[in-house]
């Protein structure tokens, strides 16, 4: 089972999009998928239909980080693409970081739940964009990171807190956390600026960089409203040609 999280400390760089539309592509591609949603937006849980937008989910992420003995296992549930299933949150997640402040050893909460997973092959969790208690957690507990962004300057600058983080837990906590790969998402090769941002990043990260970048596309982005992968929106699409070919990037990259 590989433990994959996907984060990034600044908003708006495509996590969700591509933890739900990765996670699709492996499992068209025959893997058993587990998507975690341990953003308390719940973007994730909303796009694959488990919990509508302000409402509330039980059991949930919330209650693994809040009780004592609850297995992530247990709050696992299936959606409607095959071999891909959710453990899901909601709202009330972002009042866990208090719970686990107060709790002695509190950034190992989600190592010591994540028993009775052995049937998965890829599990996927969708990071908040923070470097909260809830975020540390998952890099206690996940070897690799996926690190999306745009191809603009500023989230860039969002990656050295990112990396002194890593370098924290790799130390403390997770001495086999790396990072796996950096994945340029929207991008738009008629803008000027992202083609020299896009430089600008593969200069910096080298073979860390993705061959496969997912392009800005119209129909990724009507996918969510319609609570539909893109692979199950729109399969004949370029960007859901990309993301077949990221997942198969991911199962060659190994651990």
């Amino acid at each position: 089972m590989r433990i994959i999280a996907v984060t990034n400390q600044k908003g708006g760089t495509t996590k969700t999009t591509t933890t739900v539309n990765l996670g699709a592509a492996l499992a068209q591609a025959g893997q058993q998928v587990l998507v975690v949603d341990a953003d308390p937006q719940a973007d994730a849980s909303i796009w694959l239909r488990q919990v509508d937008k302000g409402h509330a989910i039980s059991p949930s992420l919330y209650e693994v980080l809040t009780a004592d003995d609850l297995p992530l296992a247990d709050i696992v549930r299936p959606t409607t693409t095959s071999n891909l299933s959710i453990a899901p949150c909601d709202l009330r997640l972002a009042s866990a970081e208090l719970h686990l402040l107060g709790e002695m050893g509190g950034e190992l909460h989600l190592r010591r739940a994540m028993t009775g997973l052995e049937r998965f092959d890829y599990v996927l969790v969708d990071c908040a964009p923070s470097l909260g208690l809830i975020v540390v957690n998952v890099l206690c507990v996940a070897p690799e990171i996926i690190i999306p962004l745009q191809a603009e300057y500023l989230p860039m600058d969002a990656l050295v807190a990112l990396g002194e983080t890593v370098a924290k837990i790799r130390q403390l906590f997770n001495p086999a956390l790396r990072v796996m790969g950096v994945l340029v998402g929207r991008f738009s090769p008629t803008s000027d600026v992202r083609r020299d941002s896009l430089d600008a990043i593969q200069a910096r990260f080298g073979d860390l960089m993705f061959e496969t970048i997912i392009g800005q596309d119209v129909r990724l982005e009507e996918a969510p409203a319609h609570r539909l992968t893109i692979l199950e929106h729109a399969p004949a699409t370029r960007s859901a040609r990309q993301f077949l070919a990221l997942a198969q990037e991911v199962m060659s990259r190994g651990q």
